[in-house]
């Protein structure tokens, strides 16, 4: 089954993110961090195969998280990574073709075809 860590310090949006998952047609697990450094724990120990993150929290913000995962953390990065926030200026400098941004307020259709689109290529592994 796929994992999704969802890392936002605002319940509400956590909340929305959930709402909109639970529309996917396909079963996964939901795990919420509510900063960075929660998000870092949970990843490295647990499989985590999709990342969502807000880019400004507390005790440790979305980009320090993914920097981390990047550079200490390469065996547990996730095999997707979806940075949301509306702070997002553009991904010109994105090296990474998992690590996707969008932002607020979210493309609800283009979010969900590319989690659905990690999941299966995950299920074709």
């Amino acid at each position: 089954m796929i994992n999704i860590c969802i890392a936002d310090d605002e319940v509400e949006f956590l909340n929305v993110l959930e709402l909109i998952l639970n529309t996917l047609p396909v079963k996964f697990n939901l795990i919420k961090a509510s900063n960075g450094k929660e998000a870092l724990d949970i990843i490295t120990s647990n499989k985590v195969d999709i990342l969502i993150t807000d880019m400004n929290m507390p005790t440790m913000e979305g980009n320090d998280l993914v920097a981390n995962i990047y550079t200490k953390y390469e065996k547990n990065k996730p095999m997707c990574i979806l940075v949301v926030s509306g702070f997002i200026q553009t991904d010109e400098n994105k090296s990474d073709e998992n690590l996707y941004f969008f932002t607020k307020p979210l493309d609800i259709k283009k979010f969900k075809e590319v989690i659905l689109e990690k999941i299966e290529e995950a299920s074709n592994v």
